[in-house]
C-alpha cells in the first residue's frame, strides 16, 4: 500500500489506512488528547502535502506540528502551513497541510522495526516497511471527523477560471443532485495524472514531482475531461477538447522532481531536465 495513517492513543498504534485511503469507505471520529497522541502518515514517496477533507470540525483552540524521521531521529520540519486552521483550531476545515524539510537532515526510507527489535521505537509495534514517516502532534485536545486524506493538484477556482460553465451551480446540480463542488472529480484527476507521470518516466519509485503547482494545468483539464465524459454524448466534443489539453500539457519539455529523495527542492534539481512524453 502507498500510504499508511497510523494513530498513537497514548501510545496505542490503530491502523485508520483502510478509511482515510478510501474516499467512500466511511469517517474517523478522532478524539485526540494533546499530551499523549500523535497521527503518523507513512508514505512509500517522499510528499510535501497532504490534503484532508473534514466532515465534523474541530472546534478547539489547537495548534499542528510535524515531524519527520531521518532514519535516527524525528526533525522538525519547517515552513509548516495548515490550510485546515481555522480561528487557531487545527482540522477545522478541510485543506491543505504543507511543509519542507530541514535541508540539514535527509528524509529516509525506513523499517518500523529491524531484525525484530525497534527501529522507530513509537512505531515497533507495528511490522511496516520502507515507509517515508511524518508524525503530527497536537498543542492542544482535539476532536474532528476526517473522511479522506490524499493528494488534489487543483481548486474549484482553478477549474472555473478555465471552464466558467462548470462552475455554475446549475450544471453541478444537473450533474448530481445537491453537488456543490468538482473535489471528487479532482481527486480522481489528481490520480490520473499521478499515474501518468510514474508512467511517462517524470516521476520514478522514490521521487516527488516538486513543486506540485507544476501539475495544476493538467490537473485541470484532466478533471474537465473526467466531467464531460460522465456527461454522456451531447458532451463528447467537450471532453475531446479537454482530453487534448491534457495530452498537451503532460508532454512538456520537462518537470522538476526530487532525484535526491529527500523531500525537499535543491538548486541542483531545479536545472535537471525531464523530457516527458504522453501519448494518447
Amino acid at each position: 500500500m502507498l500510504n499508511k495513517y497510523v494513530l498513537s492513543d497514548n501510545g496505542t498504534l490503530s491502523d485508520k489506512t483502510a478509511a482515510l485511503e478510501d474516499y467512500y469507505s466511511g469517517t474517523v471520529a478522532l478524539s485526540i488528547v494533546a499530551a499523549e497522541d500523535k497521527l503518523y502518515i507513512g508514505s512509500k514517496l517522499p510528499f510535501t502535502r497532504k490534503y484532508f477533507k473534514v466532515s465534523v470540525a474541530n472546534a478547539t483552540a489547537a495548534e499542528v506540528s510535524a515531524k519527520y524521521w531521518d532514519g535516527t531521529a524525528w526533525r522538525a520540519v519547517v515552513d509548516l502551513y495548515d490550510g485546515t486552521a481555522s480561528a487557531g483550531a487545527t482540522l477545522a476545515a478541510s485543506g491543505y497541510l504543507t511543509w519542507e524539510t530541514d535541508k540539514r537532515y535527509a528524509w529516509r526510507q525506513d523499517d518500523t522495526t529491524q531484525n525484530g527489535s525497534a527501529k522507530i521505537t513509537e512505531l515497533s509495534t507495528m511490522t511496516l516497511y520502507d515507509y517515508y514517516w511524518l508524525q503530527l502532534t497536537f498543542s492542544g485536545n482535539a476532536a474532528p471527523t476526517l473522511v479522506w486524506a490524499g493528494d488534489l493538484f487543483a481548486t474549484d477556482n482553478d477549474l472555473g477560471a478555465e471552464y466558467p460553465d462548470l462552475n455554475r451551480t446549475t450544471v453541478k446540480t444537473a450533474f448530481e443532485a445537491g453537488k456543490t463542488t468538482w473535489e471528487d472529480q479532482r481527486r480522481i484527476a489528481s490520480k490520473l495524472v499521478a499515474q501518468d507521470l510514474k508512467r511517462i518516466g517524470a516521476a520514478q519509485s522514490g521521487q516527488l514531482v516538486l513543486p506540485w503547482e507544476q501539475l495544476t494545468l493538467a490537473t485541470v483539464s484532466k478533471t474537465a475531461e473526467v466531467i464531460y465524459s460522465a456527461m454522456g454524448q451531447g458532451f463528447e466534443d467537450s471532453m475531446k477538447l479537454a482530453q487534448a489539453e491534457y495530452t498537451k500539457r503532460m508532454n512538456r519539455s520537462f518537470f522538476i522532481v526530487d532525484d535526491n529523495q529527500n523531500g525537499a527542492l535543491d538548486p541542483s534539481e531545479t536545472a535537471t531536465v525531464r523530457v516527458t512524453r504522453l501519448y494518447r
